[in-house]
């Protein structure tokens, strides 16, 4: 949860710097930090699915939270040259919604 604690605060730092740069700089700076917040998503994972993998015990729902970040930080670092903070917007906005769903009956 961490992580996705961290998420959220760089999505609104992102979001405070656009209230005094162009979107073109936003952008620009956003590709430069996110090869290190890919990384540290990518170790997370994998560290998280290992302890999984070895019979660590988690939730039905924690799982899925933690599938769900994974695939939304996944598609934003698929292409870290040309994402956009508009894009790291809706990706997070997504994300929410999906945690929101997660562990509660339809």
């Amino acid at each position: 949860m961490r992580v996705l604690h961290k998420w959220g605060m760089a999505v609104l730092a992102c979001m405070a710097l656009s209230a005094c740069q162009t979107t073109g700089e936003v952008d620009a700076k956003l590709r430069a930090a996110l090869p290190g917040v890919c990384s540290a998503g990518e170790t997370s994972y994998v560290t998280f699915t290992a302890y999984v993998d070895g019979g660590g015990k988690v939730s039905a729902n924690t799982k899925a939270r933690v599938e769900a970040a994974y695939g939304s930080l996944h598609g934003l670092c698929a292409d870290i040259d040309n994402v956009t903070a508009a894009q790291v917007f809706a990706a997070s906005a997504l994300l929410a919604v999906r945690l929101q769903g997660i562990g509660k009956e339809t």
